[in-house]
């Protein structure tokens, strides 16, 4: 349910429903195919998902080629099925989402520092699976991209994590870039929307990330940056940030990779699950160089059942405080939302 325009109104959809497929052949060599038969959200990227194959046959390294999310923000690295909130904060407009290509990841134990964990992503992309029209910024690209993170600690139930990600994209002559979401809510329309900036040569986007978790108690947050080269005019460049934390009243904690640097699986330890309760605070502002993509700034406060490790139902309301694209008309809405999600 949608309050105080924005289109306001009701709305019922199927937000996911993925056929997915895995597999190991030989030991060392892993396959992925997931497709999703919700189609392809106004970010791009179409039926298809993950569609890769890798070999993990060295110790802390493993290759992958395919279909697959660029190595951009902790945010973009959790799986869908393990975000805290219905949908990914603002600046997630700003990352690149999934791409084709050749992704290398190593991960392994800092020995000097005990305890310490780090790992690295780096890879070479274009766009999803070969089609402008399935890539998020809409562009005909090369690009270069890599995650660090770094965890001075990364116990069971106590967690710090620190990292940084980049990527520098090569843009061929004639595309048509573009930045564009529907915010926190997939019930809303696509408010913001650089629609195609002319000209652009290149992006180069980085992105600072930090996080924690002492029990049942976790924070997370990012700060992402995009700056466009243009062959003429001003370059524009774009922003935003997010922080949220979460706490599991019935004691629960939230896992996490030391390998990948991030969180994954609630396990309830109640038989009749876990509860988790979330505040976030986001803010990404598309206005610069004379384009009017709009801003906005949202709060979201989030309450969820996990009946089972693979079963949650989350209730979450989202105060948004937007200027839309184009004339910058400034809009409140209030999003009530009710998810029910169930994943293997």
């Amino acid at each position: 349910e949608i309050t105080g325009d924005l289109t306001s109104g009701g709305s019922f959809e199927v937000r996911r429903g993925r056929l997915h497929a895995k597999g190991r052949i030989a030991r060392d060599w892993r396959f992925v195919v997931d497709g999703d038969l919700a189609g392809a959200d106004v970010a791009g990227g179409g039926g298809w998902r993950s569609v890769w194959v890798g070999y993990e046959g060295f110790d802390g390294v493993s290759i992958r080629v395919g279909n697959l999310i660029s190595p951009m923000s902790m945010s973009q690295a959790i799986g869908s099925n393990y975000t805290t909130f219905a949908e990914r904060a603002l600046p997630d407009v700003l990352a690149p989402g999934f791409q084709t290509g050749v992704l290398v990841r190593l991960h392994g134990r800092v020995r000097p520092l005990g305890r310490a964990f780090t790992g690295l992503a780096t890879g070479v992309f274009v766009e999803s699976l070969g089609s402008e029209d399935l890539d998020r910024r809409r562009s005909e690209h090369m690009s270069v991209a890599g995650r660090l993170h770094f965890a001075p600690f990364a116990r069971r139930k106590r967690v710090l994590h620190v990292g940084a990600s980049a990527e520098y994209r090569d843009v061929d002559q004639g595309s048509r870039f573009r930045y564009r979401t529907r915010g926190e809510s997939r019930l809303l329309p696509p408010f913001l929307d650089t629609r195609g900036i002319a000209g652009v040569r290149s992006s180069t986007t980085w992105g600072a990330e930090a996080a924690a978790m002492w029990r049942s108690l976790s924070a997370q947050g990012e700060y992402i940056e995009a700056r466009l080269d243009r062959a003429a005019g001003p370059n524009p460049i774009f922003e935003g940030f997010y922080a949220e934390v979460s706490w599991f009243p019935t004691g629960e904690h939230r896992s996490y990779s030391r390998s990948s640097g991030v969180f994954g699986r609630v396990e309830p330890i109640h038989a009749w699950g876990a509860l988790q309760l979330a505040l976030r605070y986001s803010e990404v502002d598309l206005v610069d160089a004379g384009v009017l993509g709009g801003r906005a700034k949202d709060w979201t406060a989030g309450l969820a059942w996990y009946p089972h490790a693979n079963l949650k139902a989350a209730f979450q309301y989202v105060h948004v405080d937007a200027e839309r694209r184009g004339d910058l008309q400034r809009e409140k809405p209030h999003v009530f939302q009710l998810r029910l999600q169930l994943f293997l």
